[in-house]
């Protein structure tokens, strides 16, 4: 189960997703209805990312920050976490996070290679494709390049830890 929050914090890390708070998370209890069966814990498959991807930001000022690098810098390193590093203390940076636990379990290390092992050309492409869908509230082109802006920066900031 370590593995799969390891893999859920990546993923919000590669999001930019700020609202992983407790009641985002899941639990899923498989068997034990009767004696004598195991009781098997697993965590939920990610939901509620609603906070990710630039999502406060509107469309007709999406060019304010496609191409501006110091915007980039300063939104992917102010991500963080909900989870603290002390009961009252800072929250976790998304990198910061997952440098930590890469440090404290190198296997870690591997999963995060395969995990970010993903082409950029085809989170492009998919976003593309979300273009031609004839939606009330439509995803322009300039919001899929802004999306994948920030997917691969997140990456980029990410792959830093292999190093």
């Amino acid at each position: 189960m370590l593995q799969k929050a390891f893999r859920l914090f990546v993923f919000d890390a590669l999001i930019a997703n700020t609202d992983r708070h407790h009641e985002n998370w899941g639990i899923i209890l498989k068997g034990a209805r009767s004696k004598g069966q195991e009781l098997i814990l697993d965590l939920s498959p990610a939901f509620d990312n609603g906070t990710s991807l630039g999502y406060n930001f509107i469309d007709n000022k999406l060019s304010n920050y496609i191409g501006n690098k110091t915007w980039l810098d300063k939104y992917v390193e102010k991500g963080t976490h909900h989870l603290r590093k002390e009961a009252e203390g800072d929250k976790y940076k998304h990198v910061e996070l997952i440098v930590e636990m890469t440090e404290t379990n190198l296997e870690y290390k591997d999963l995060l290679s395969q995990i970010l092992s993903f082409n950029m050309d085809d989170v492009k492409e998919m976003l593309h494709e979300l273009i031609k869908f004839d939606i009330s509230v439509p995803f322009i082109e300039k919001r899929a390049d802004f999306t994948a802006m920030i997917i691969g920066a997140k990456k980029k900031a990410l792959s830093r830890i292999l190093d």
